[in-house]
C-alpha cells in the first residue's frame, strides 16, 4: 500500500467518525494491514542485505 492511498483511507475514516464504533473498527483493521506490510518490508529488506 502506498502512501498515496494510505492517505485516502485515512481520510475516509475520518469522514465516518460520527460513528465511533466503525471508525475504530477500520482503524484497527488499516493499522493490522499497514503492520503486516511494513514486517514484509523488514523481512524483505534483511533477506537481501546479505548478497
Amino acid at each position: 500500500m502506498n502512501e498515496q492511498s494510505y492517505r485516502c483511507h485515512f481520510v475516509f475514516t475520518l469522514k465516518i467518525s460520527e460513528s465511533n464504533e466503525v471508525e475504530w473498527n477500520i482503524h484497527n483493521y488499516h493499522t493490522k494491514i499497514y503492520q503486516n506490510i511494513m514486517f514484509l518490508m523488514l523481512s524483505f529488506r534483511l533477506a537481501i542485505i546479505p548478497f
